[in-house]
């Protein structure tokens, strides 16, 4: 049992290692090979356009969604209890940008492109496509990761940021529209930018930074490591799914915890 729950430890070590690695090799060939960018760009446009472009539209519905909820509590809240407005202030901004926005962004991210981009790959993989490029002098990670990474990074930053505001913006309108929210626009506006902070706004970016790269390289990793059958790609798409939410989940309470240190 012991030999065993080393083994375990051991290869999930190896297993962060190599990630890691791809990491760094990604970098590394995109830093070496910069010469070579326009070859890759059209791949960074449409990973862009898949991850940032398309996925807006069940971006705007839930953060409408969320930013109502917010509204609506804080004004049952108010009704009830002697309440501090310019708390909804500090919930928008440092919950929202910082927590919610990031984190919901991600799993829509994962649940849309990550799998994509394992299930595209690992095809590659199972039809021998990822050799032929290496015979033809075409390096598979130059060519299939980086763009990836780049294209994604881009998108979740953007992505973020469209939520914050969408989530704020929106959910205001409908809020004052449906529910009658008893707010003035200039007195939420006023809320919700004083309470923002730099420190907020560069953790809210940083989070989604990390959350691209991480959620991209481990979907180019799965659908490169990837048994050579057809039917290990679903297994490939699962694990992605799982190891993505786990670093998510990781980074975002490791930024946490540097935030409140």
């Amino acid at each position: 049992m012991i030999i065993k729950f080393f083994r375990l430890v051991k290869n999930k070590v190896f297993y962060i290692l190599e990630i890691f690695d791809l990491l760094i090799v990604s970098f590394e060939l995109f830093i070496i090979k910069r010469k070579e960018l326009r070859i890759i760009r059209p791949i960074i446009v449409k990973q862009i356009a898949f991850t940032g472009a398309y996925g807006l539209r069940i971006i705007s519905i839930i953060s409408i969604f969320i930013g109502i909820i917010i509204l609506l509590l804080v004004e049952t809240i108010s009704k009830n209890i002697v309440f501090d407005k310019n708390l909804l202030g500090t919930i928008m901004s440092n919950i929202v940008l910082e927590e919610i926005g990031p984190l919901l962004t991600a799993i829509i991210v994962i649940g849309r492109s990550a799998t994509a981009i394992a299930a595209e790959i690992a095809n590659m993989n199972v039809n021998n496509e990822i050799s032929a490029l290496e015979t033809l002098g075409i390096d598979p990670i130059h060519f299939l990761v980086v763009p990836r990474v780049i294209g994604m990074t881009i998108s979740m930053f953007f992505l973020v940021i469209y939520f914050f505001f969408i989530s704020a913006i929106g959910g205001f309108i409908f809020s004052k529209a449906i529910f009658e929210l008893r707010l003035t626009t200039d007195e939420y506006i006023d809320i919700i930018f004083k309470e923002m902070d730099v420190i907020t706004v560069v953790f809210a970016i940083l989070k989604s930074i990390f959350f691209g790269v991480f959620i991209s390289v481990i979907a180019c990793y799965k659908g490169m490591n990837v048994e050579k059958s057809i039917n290990f790609v679903p297994v490939a798409i699962t694990q992605t799914v799982v190891a993505s939410l786990i670093a998510v989940m990781f980074l975002s309470l490791y930024f946490t915890i540097l935030l409140v240190i």
